[in-house]
């Protein structure tokens, strides 16, 4: 009788798993199927003005490359304004930009002094500039020419959109954090098709003028405030599939790949527990605590499944342990190799394996961390 009740609480907490990952994509699939967008953001229409802005600090050895970067952009030239913002960096990055400027590059260089991060940096940045579009891109990476493009036409697209982001692609051969960014696009994708409430990165987006709200000074997780920010009015963010960034400063390690993915994950945890709003959208209220679960319970329930698994493997019901398994193994091997995205960069049906398997264990191990690195305040909302 014991044992048959050890197997229903097994079999109930394996299911509540499931459902929180393949149940949700499933939803997700099923909404963005229904949903009927505007277009694609394609059409001839004349492109606005926009500014370009990116924040620097201490970039000599990206900022060149990032400003011949976007002069490769197709966005009309007369039509894109770059801004450099700068926070008192000691190195040579101001006098690279205004050497790029002395040689005929148009580009204005913003000093910030004081600012104690980059959520200074924008919020010094974004309050002057008169446009109605502004691209945010990282100094350490590399658009695709169409990127800017894309991510506008998208914007103008859908008028109840106020954020785009940008695909990521990490320059990287490490295999796990390939498939962790294709993992996000995908998600972040269907959100934003499926509810209008994706997350996009700051490696490069897209934002109107009226979604702009101040950042807290302790922000370190900018494009996140800003989505959550932008979701609580009820306006949408998505994800153009269309627009590709490279990422360049990125794990080439797996201990790299625990120290990034850790950094960040607690900057996007403080701001979901930052970010309160009893009027936001149902959605919106939805996916934040389905997030903040993802973070914090599904680690600790799916120990507790793993370590149950181990204990009926000892008793006859080592089927059921083998049925739950399949019920997990065989949708992610599925999705991996129905990727376009990882195929087309030579990644291997065993490889992938290795690999999703090493970042599933990896991602556990980050997030079971992961409260000890949230500033406790931020928990009991202070």
């Amino acid at each position: 009788m014991l044992v048959h009740m050890f197997l229903v609480g097994f079999l109930t907490a394996a299911a509540v798993l499931w459902a929180s990952v393949f149940g949700y994509i499933g939803l997700l699939l099923a909404l963005a199927a229904r949903a009927r967008r505007t277009g694609s953001g394609r059409s001839d229409d004349e492109l606005p003005a926009i500014a370009v802005v990116v924040p620097v600090h201490n970039e000599e050895g990206f900022i060149a490359a990032k400003l011949r970067d976007l002069r490769r952009a197709d966005y009309p030239r007369e039509r894109l304004t770059t801004v450099v913002v700068d926070r008192g960096s000691t190195d040579r990055t101001a006098a690279l930009v205004e050497a790029a400027r002395a040689a005929g590059t148009t580009v204005a260089l913003q000093q910030v002094a004081g600012a104690r991060g980059k959520a200074e940096q924008l919020n010094a940045a974004l309050a002057g500039l008169p446009h109605e579009i502004i691209v945010v891109t990282d100094v350490d990476s590399a658009l695709e020419p169409a990127c800017i493009r894309e991510l506008v036409r998208t914007l103008r697209a859908d008028p109840t959109t106020d954020i785009v982001g940008a695909r990521i692609r990490p320059a990287t051969t490490l295999l796990e954090e390939r498939i962790h960014w294709w993992l996000l696009n995908s998600l972040w994708w269907l959100e934003g098709e499926a509810l209008g409430a994706a997350a996009v990165s700051g490696v490069c987006f897209a934002i109107r003028r009226s979604a702009i709200v101040p950042l807290p000074a302790d922000c370190s997780a900018e494009d996140i405030h800003l989505c959550l920010a932008t979701g609580a009015r009820g306006r949408a963010v998505r994800l153009c599939r269309h627009a590709l960034a490279t990422e360049l400063r990125v794990p080439q390690t797996l201990r790299e790949f625990l120290r990034f993915r850790r950094r960040r994950g607690a900057g996007y945890v403080r701001e979901l527990l930052r970010m309160r709003a009893a009027a936001a959208p149902l959605r919106w209220h939805f996916i934040r605590w389905l997030r903040l679960a993802h973070f914090f319970f599904m680690p600790l329930l799916a120990a507790a499944v793993g370590a149950a698994a181990l204990a009926l493997c000892t008793t006859p019901h080592v089927y059921w342990v083998a049925a739950v398994a399949t019920a997990f193994v065989v949708p992610t091997l599925a999705a991996l190799f129905a990727s376009t995205t990882l195929g087309a960069e030579g990644g291997r049906w065993w490889h992938l394996s290795f690999a999703a398997g090493r970042l599933a264990g990896l991602t556990w191990f980050s997030l079971l961390a992961l409260p000890r690195a949230v500033d406790t305040k931020f928990a009991r909302g202070e």
